[in-house]
């Protein structure tokens, strides 16, 4: 209890995560007690740091136990280091031999654990001091070394960018002379091909001009002969009309009957009272329908 009670009271406020093995101290069971405890603690070796073994005080048997040797044994072979703390100043046993670390009573064993962290923590605050201050000083190269290089981009992109103007500007005067060469070639080879074309028509226009005016000629007969056929037929048409014209019947002693303002073709388009009229060459008259 005062070994614990010390562990948490600790001036520095650390905090120490413990797991209490309750094992026989004395007597015939110790022996196996203590070895049945570290066999536990080497199967989760994992979640400890340190082994502590403490007895207080008492006569020379009572203490007897630890100097077993296959509790020594067991200690020496054991992975993680063991701290002893059994009975007064006066006491050394077996156990406390082979430890790796004895002291004289559990209180000092507590005292031990938090010096040692103690310790522990003086060089994780010294580390993290230096890691800090080598950080910093990382920062603040790497702060420079950016600047440096910031600065140097900065003038290899302007000296790029002025090389580049150059050979742009270059391009473009090359490119406007080559696109003023081009055109200029290409209006010649225009102003020729337009000379080609006139000379090739004229010559075609004069070669074809006998054929063309064999062909007016031809047209001129063909439509000619067009027009008198045409007349002919209208001449034949205005004949024809003329003679079937209702005068012309009339004039010949016939006569044309209507009803209701149209001629009568059949018996059947009339009836009785029906009130018809005859016209004759020199002139007409009605009639009543009587049978």
């Amino acid at each position: 209890g005062d070994f614990l009670n010390q562990l948490e009271q600790n001036p520095y406020g650390f905090r120490f995560e413990t797991t209490l093995f309750e094992s026989y101290m004395q007597g015939d069971e110790t022996e196996n007690s203590v070895i049945k405890s570290l066999d536990a603690i080497h199967s989760q070796l994992e979640l400890y740091d340190v082994v502590v073994i403490i007895r207080g005080g008492g006569s020379k048997s009572e203490l007897s136990a630890f100097d077993s040797y296959n509790i020594a044994f067991n200690i020496c072979q054991f992975p993680l280091p063991v701290i002893s703390g059994i009975g007064h100043e006066r006491d050394e046993s077996i156990v406390d031999m082979v430890s790796n670390i004895s002291v004289k009573t559990p209180t000092a064993v507590a005292e031990l654990l938090i010096d040692k962290f103690f310790d522990l923590f003086n060089i994780i605050e010294k580390q993290e001091l230096r890691l800090r201050e080598y950080i910093d000083g990382l920062i603040s190269d790497e702060k420079l070394r950016i600047i440096e290089v910031a600065r140097e981009f900065k003038l290899r992109s302007l000296e790029h960018i002025r090389k580049n103007k150059n050979i742009l500007e270059n391009i473009t005067h090359l490119l406007n002379f080559q696109s003023v060469k081009i055109v200029n070639g290409k209006k010649q080879e225009i102003t020729l091909y337009y000379e080609q074309i006139r000379r090739l028509t004229g010559y075609y226009i004069r070669e074809q001009l006998p054929r063309i005016k064999i062909a007016e000629v031809q047209l001129e007969i063909i439509i000619s002969t067009f027009f008198s056929v045409q007349r002919k037929q209208l001449e034949f048409f205005q004949l024809t009309s003329e003679y079937l014209h209702p005068d012309r019947v009339l004039e010949r002693g016939y006569s044309m009957t209507y009803h209701n303002g149209k001629p009568i073709k059949s018996v059947k388009h009339i009836k009785e009272d029906d009130k018809v009229e005859t016209k004759l060459i020199d002139g007409s008259f009605s009639s009543i329908v009587k049978n």
